[in-house]
């Protein structure tokens, strides 16, 4: 399927990779490798708390897709300036650094509700981080560039 248009190509892929990135979240939630979630994250940025019911965590949960899905186009718009080749690397650094600038709000803004972010917490962020990156450039050159032979400018 190709989508003819960058911004909804970009927020789409952004979505996919961060529903990927929740899922795997959950799972190191669930193994007990990270103490916070995600959805915490975003619970605190439209909340100012961590989630504490099932309605706001699927607030917090529909806070943290958005967010994937806006980054997903900031990504869509960056590439146009830097060709599309090593496309893999670029979303993954890109997603290394929205992680890194999110991370530094926590202290800038004085954040108590994400403090402190463990070191396995953050190892399993990068992780996942990662993984995001990845699948929002698989998903973006799919719906964006869905032929190698396509006649758009993949510049």
């Amino acid at each position: 399927m190709m989508i003819d248009d960058r911004f909804t190509a970009g927020f789409i892929a952004g979505i996919i990779g961060g529903a990927v990135a929740s899922i795997l979240d959950y799972i190191s939630y669930g193994l007990g490798i990270t103490k916070l979630l995600y959805i915490d994250w975003a619970s605190v940025f439209i909340l100012g708390h961590r989630f504490e019911n099932i309605g706001e965590a699927l607030l917090g949960q529909w806070g943290n897709l958005l967010f994937c899905g806006m980054a997903g186009v900031i990504f869509a718009y960056l590439v146009v300036g830097v060709t599309s080749k090593y496309l893999y690397f670029k979303a993954i650094a890109f997603a290394y650094m929205v992680c890194f600038f999110t991370n530094a709000m926590v202290f800038m803004f004085d954040m108590n509700a994400l403090k402190p972010i463990g070191a396995c917490t953050a190892l399993s962020d990068i992780i996942t981080d990662g993984i995001y990156g990845l699948v929002l450039a698989y998903a973006y050159l799919k719906f964006y560039f869905p032929a190698a032979g396509s006649s758009r400018n993949q510049a």
